[in-house]
């Protein structure tokens, strides 16, 4: 059997999505969409609605917001990963004690 090394467990999360904002080189923005497929407390897989007319930087800012208060969340976050067009993971940058991701957390263990 091969052993979990992250340091954190993943949750499987269905139905919340993130608002994701990718700032590119010329200094455009665009903002897009994706359902949140996995998340743990050092980073997150999601996976976009439609596909994006550029490539994804290696750093965006996710905007979720909280199912049980409806307060927004948000993360910056470099890219770890790409599977497959539109689907990618994420680790959080600078994640502050004061930021509610322990709350997120507990929100998707509880909707699942």
């Amino acid at each position: 059997m091969v052993s979990e090394k992250r340091k954190y467990p993943r949750i499987t999360v269905k139905g919340i999505t993130a608002n994701i904002t990718i700032t590119e080189p010329n200094g455009s923005i665009l903002i897009a969409e994706a359902n949140i497929l996995d998340i743990s407390r050092s980073g997150i897989r999601l996976g976009l609605l439609k596909p994006l007319p550029a490539h994804l930087n290696e750093l965006i800012e996710l905007e979720i917001i909280l199912p049980g208060s409806g307060a927004p969340l948000i993360l910056s976050a470099s890219i770890a990963q790409c599977k497959s067009e539109g689907e990618f993971g994420a680790h959080y940058l600078d994640l502050k004690p004061e930021d509610p991701i322990d709350l997120l957390l507990e929100d998707c263990k509880h909707l699942n």
